[in-house]
């Protein structure tokens, strides 16, 4: 049974024992019954009334239609009570119509107090239920776009949550390319029901699968330990579109992105009129407009290189157990901050040292250090070369199932630095090569290594 309905048992068997009783009294005091039928009958009216009006309850907190039909029935209850319990009151103490009619005055006085309850709220406080600020976002990568067909997080009981509908997708992976700005509040989301359309492939992929509820619950309830105020560490809930049918869903925040699930979409066939029913755009057109003239790099990225190896992003999604370790030369270096970007989509910006802490991670794919020697500020950006950072964590963690460790070891003095990328797991090691790094110092290009090839600004990416 559900929990909402459990304490209002009582009122359900009150609701006709009334009617009981009131029979019982008229028989005894050889009264007409008919009172008591009218009674019944503008009783049902009232109901109707009540029902009709209750509809317009929101009850986002409670998540589902099914919540929506709780508040009706509360409210019917409550009122089925103030009436009868009036009506019967105030007949036999004013006595006859007149009292009726007072009754009836005072219960629509009475009913309008109900109705006005903030139920979403009451229910809220009484079965200690969480809703949390949530905006639905969508992602796809930079050089392979799609279009959302239809998409929707599903709440408990069937409400949606929708993700937005721009034209295309198309951001850094895990980035949030679009997402619904309207303040959300919602309950963590139990599935996920989306189809979309690949602009490289040619190609819709469908999924309806479930979500694991209860990490997400945990995640939101999270604050975000980096500001004073009490605020969720997590306010986006975002899924990403990944070529071949891969569909990420992450939990998104300020300096900090956590993948929740993994997934797999199938191809489905659908008409395209039925897709694409407005401006008289057929496939082809559609692509043209929005995949060769939009997204003009990675249309040319596709003519250059096709669709990407099958198990590519598989790869981004795989997860070590490792941790990661800065080292400086300088005993005076004095660590402030550090970010972290990898390859599945995540992010995680932290001074808090949880980095030096063995956990599951995915490849790195940036690397941004911050830290200070006496009154200068150093910061260093490093992008590991994608195909070595594949081969290095394949070669360390393909033979050895020990925890690892990526170092970061920072030498020289403030003339000059190098810098050296090594992963190790018990005996093995393996250094990183050819990897882009450029360091500022006090907010001014300090130096440079030879594989950094970004354009101006290049190293926002």
């Amino acid at each position: 049974m559900d929990p909402f309905i459990k304490p209002f048992i009582p009122l359900f068997v009150l609701c006709p024992l009334v009617y009981v009783l009131a029979f019982i009294v008229s028989h005894i005091r050889h009264q007409s019954a008919t009172f008591y039928w009218i009674l019944l009958a503008i009783q049902v009216i009232i109901s109707f009334v009540v029902i009709w009006n209750a509809r317009n309850i929101q009850s986002d907190a409670m998540g589902s239609a099914i919540a929506e039909g709780y508040s009706f029935l509360f409210l019917l209850i409550i009122n089925t009570i103030i009436i009868l319990t009036l009506i019967t009151v105030f007949f036999y103490s004013v006595g006859g119509w007149k009292g009726v009619m007072v009754a009836l005055s005072v219960s629509a006085a009475l009913m309008w107090t109900v109705h006005a309850i903030d139920f979403e709220r009451l229910h809220r406080w009484i079965f200690n239920i969480t809703v949390y600020e949530l905006y639905p976002g969508g992602n796809a990568p930079t050089l392979y776009p799609t279009t959302l067909h239809r998409g929707n997080f599903i709440l408990e009981g069937g409400k949606n949550l929708p993700l937005p509908q721009p034209f295309s997708f198309a951001d850094t992976w895990g980035g949030l390319a679009e997402t619904d700005i309207r303040e959300t509040r919602s309950r963590a989301p139990e599935y996920i029901d989306i189809t979309w359309f690949s602009l490289a492939e040619n190609q819709f992929y469908s999924l309806k699968s479930a979500l694991p509820k209860e990490r997400i619950e945990r995640l939101l309830s999270e604050k975000n330990d980096r500001f004073e105020q009490n605020e969720q560490k997590y306010k986006y809930i975002v899924a990403g579109m990944a070529p071949y049918g891969g569909l990420a869903v992450w939990l998104a925040g300020f300096g900090i992105t956590t993948e929740v699930a993994w997934l797999q979409a199938e191809p489905v066939d659908m008409e395209w009129d039925f897709f694409w029913h407005s401006n008289g755009y057929n496939r082809e057109e559609f692509i043209n407009s929005y995949f060769k003239d939009d997204r003009k790099k990675a249309y040319e990225n596709f003519q250059k290189n096709g669709l990407p190896d099958r198990m590519l992003y598989e790869r981004y999604m795989q997860k070590f157990n490792y941790r990661i370790t800065p080292k400086f030369e300088n005993e005076k270096a004095i660590f402030e901050e550090i970010e972290l970007y990898y390859y599945n989509g995540e992010l995680n910006k932290t001074n808090s040292g949880e980095h030096t802490e063995n956990a599951m991670r995915a490849k790195p794919r940036k690397i941004v250090i911050e830290w200070k020697e006496a009154d200068d500020r150093y910061s260093l950006y490093i992008w590991p070369n994608e195909k070595n950072a594949l081969k290095v964590f394949d070669i360390i963690f393909e033979t050895v199932e020990e925890q690892g460790e990526l170092s970061i070891s920072v030498s020289g003095t403030q003339r000059g630095y190098s810098v050296d990328l090594t992963l190790s797991a018990g005996q093995t090691s393996e250094q990183f090569e050819e990897y882009e790094l450029i360091l500022f110092k006090n907010g001014q290009s300090f130096l440079c290594n030879e594989f950094y090839k970004r354009p101006a600004g290049g190293w926002r990416d």
